[in-house]
């Protein structure tokens, strides 16, 4: 499967960030997404802010602003 999003060098510690597309799971939106080459998934929170978990809060709000922005 090929990312919708694909990103380099963009933060300290991060070589790559892909996005691919979301799949639909109990009416939520999930991102599976690869931050250096390591599976992850973004979700939204309770808030309403994508996160993305087992990552800093900087990479996650990062992140998060990219799906936002590129509106993925």
């Amino acid at each position: 499967m090929e990312p919708i999003y694909k990103e380099e060098n963009s933060l300290p510690g991060i070589k790559s960030i892909e996005i691919y597309e979301a799949v639909i799971e109990d009416d939520n939106s999930l991102y599976p997404i690869k931050v250096n080459q390591k599976d992850y998934t973004l979700r939204m929170n309770a808030e309403g802010f994508w996160r993305v978990e087992g990552l800093s809060e900087e990479m996650s709000v990062y992140i998060g602003e990219l799906v936002e922005f590129h509106e993925l």
